[in-house]
């Protein structure tokens, strides 16, 4: 019970971080440092935001769906569960840093 209410809380804090950004607002200058900030344009940092912060959403939403599956099975399926979440928000995010930072598309 204990690992479900640490690993909610930690969904919920991503998924509020994903809310943050996906409205715009940048927490961390890590990803945004001073070198990435003059490669993204200015109409970009909005659509930069909007896809790292889906991605951001569906790792937290990932995390409470296997919690729960966790809880009610007890099984492997959360351990899938999680993995999917993890593939897609790695790509969604490297699609986002490669799209808008390093322009490749």
């Amino acid at each position: 019970m204990n690992a479900m209410v640490s690993e909610i809380l930690m969904a919920m804090v991503i998924i509020v971080l994903g809310v943050l950004r996906y409205n715009g607002k940048s927490f961390t200058r890590r990803e945004l440092s001073i070198i990435h900030r003059n490669k993204v344009t200015d109409e970009n940092k909005l659509l930069y935001g909007k896809q790292s912060g889906k991605a951001m959403l569906i790792l937290g939403i990932t995390f409470i769906l296997g919690s729960g599956i966790f809880e009610l099975y007890n099984d492997t399926i959360d351990s899938v569960i999680l993995v999917v979440g993890l593939i897609t928000y790695i790509g969604m995010y490297l699609s986002a840093h490669y799209k808008y930072i390093n322009r490749k598309y």
